[in-house]
């Protein structure tokens, strides 16, 4: 995953985030505990959005995660490096 590609992914959970800890996203914070993002905000709108994003499909599973850690994990996992274009 490059930086470009890591920052994207920041800034779509800044997006739906409710919170955001001092000193930014980082990838040991949970998205639920830390950031307060709703799950249905993640389910239905950052998933569908990082699917966009980067042109990936992984299976609902891969998305049940609990960190921004784990999150850029799966990211990184299905991208190749191209990604669809915003």
């Amino acid at each position: 995953m490059t930086a470009s590609d890591r920052e994207r992914v920041l800034a779509l959970i800044h997006k739906w985030a409710c919170a955001e800890p001092p000193g930014g996203i980082r990838a040991e914070h949970y998205l639920v505990d830390d950031l307060k993002m709703d799950g249905d905000d993640y389910a239905m709108s950052l998933v569908p959005e990082l699917k966009r994003e980067f042109g990936i499909s992984p299976k609902r599973r891969e998305w049940e995660i609990a960190t921004v850690g784990e999150l850029l994990e799966v990211i990184a996992r299905h991208s190749s490096g191209g990604h669809a274009s915003a």
